[in-house]
């Protein structure tokens, strides 16, 4: 029975897809409140607000990221505290193809209906990361990653 179970384990084994020397991708978390990006608009739109109160007239939705491998806070001293979201391979690769095809366009990046950052898009973004640097409080920053993870 020993031998059949051995046999049973070297052949799953076998089985795997894992390449040696290549890193497993890091599992998707699925957001509990996926951040939502909609055009910044002068025309007809939602009207919502960042954290200082500004508000933003805003067209629907172009592109929602429901999963992301990290969500968390960080601090550089030049910048303050920003909120740095980490994307699977697919989500990154949606994100690259709409930063390229909108460059110089304004979009609301949008968490539980606020709004948490409205960057014009300098350039595309590709590589998975995004840093939103708003000169955020860490506490702002920590109630965007914890809308995001669904924490409190």
């Amino acid at each position: 029975m020993r031998w059949l179970a051995l046999v049973v384990a070297v052949l799953l084994a076998a089985c795997s897809t894992e390449v040696p020397g290549t890193p497993a991708p890091k599992p998707a978390l699925a957001a509990a409140s996926p951040l939502e990006l909609r055009f910044v608009v002068e025309a007809e739109g939602n009207v919502l607000k960042d954290k200082a109160g500004v508000s933003y007239r805003v067209g629907p939705v172009v592109l929602v990221l429901a999963e992301f491998t990290k969500a968390s806070v960080g601090y550089a001293p030049a910048s303050g505290h920003h909120v740095r979201l980490e994307l699977p391979d697919d989500e990154a690769a949606k994100f690259a193809r709409f930063t390229m095809e909108n460059v110089g366009k304004q979009v609301a990046m949008v968490v539980a209906g606020k709004i948490a950052f409205a960057p014009v898009i300098e350039r595309p973004v590709s590589g998975g990361v995004i840093q939103l640097d708003g000169e955020f409080t860490a506490v702002q920053a920590q109630e965007i990653v914890d809308a995001i993870k669904g924490g409190s």
